[in-house]
């Protein structure tokens, strides 16, 4: 589906399989393969799925001066929400039931290629690091 603005920007919207793959410092891989709704604009690019760990969304800038950079929202047995502005820094919040927590992002990095998206960024409590991820989204 093609959708225009009245600004003449076009978003373009469809459905696709998407396999997530994130690795962290602590050597944790996790798998999954996704259907996810795919939108994209110029500017965006963006997916929405429900997953085992609950309903999903990442969006990612595609110009490294636009404001926001990066978010990652995960609705589910926990509420997480992940942002990132283009010089890497943001936020982590985090709620499960008994704990709502605060945290820094550091060193957020995205690459963008045709069928891949990759991003990494950095977890701090203050200022101890807690964990480093890398995920990679394939479009399949």
């Amino acid at each position: 589906m093609i959708t225009m603005t009245t600004m003449m920007t076009i978003m373009i919207e469809m459905t696709i399989n998407l396999k997530i793959k994130s690795k962290d410092d602590y050597g944790d891989i996790f798998i999954e393969n996704v259907k996810a709704n795919k939108k994209e604009n110029n500017e965006y690019l963006e997916y929405n799925y429900s997953s085992e760990i609950g309903v999903c969304k990442i969006k990612l800038a595609k110009k490294r001066d636009l404001k926001d950079y990066f978010e990652m929202i995960r609705d589910g047995e926990s509420l997480a929400r992940l942002s990132f502005n283009n010089n890497g820094q943001g936020i982590f919040k985090l709620e499960t039931k008994g704990l709502k927590k605060e945290f820094i992002i550091r060193n957020g990095e995205i690459t963008l290629s045709h069928e891949n998206t990759y991003f990494s960024y950095e977890i701090y409590e203050e200022e101890n690091f807690i964990n480093a991820l890398r995920i990679k989204l394939i479009e399949e």
